[in-house]
């Protein structure tokens, strides 16, 4: 089972790798090379941007899968030791 891991960096990149089916350093370095040509916030310019990192990897979001996620956004909560012990 592929799970989308993002307790850190390396483990994110690694699982977003495994499910693109491309190596770690390939996934780095299209997400490295996506240089934003705006400067406001808008919408569809923001959305741009995984799509642009896609096309470098050859992949869309549709060849893209997982079983699950571990750690996803787990900053956005209030008390992160329980999000750690119990989960969303």
């Amino acid at each position: 089972m592929l799970y989308l891991d993002c307790h850190n960096l390396d483990t994110a990149l690694a699982s977003f790798a495994a499910a693109c089916h491309r190596p770690v350093v390939a996934v780095t370095e299209a997400i490295l090379s996506y240089a934003a040509d705006w400067t406001g916030f808008e919408a569809r310019l923001v959305a741009a941007g995984p799509r642009v990192v896609l096309g470098a990897l050859d992949v869309t979001s549709a060849d893209i899968t997982f079983d699950g996620a571990y750690y996803f956004h787990g900053t956005r909560v209030m008390d992160s030791a329980e999000f750690a012990g119990e989960g969303i």
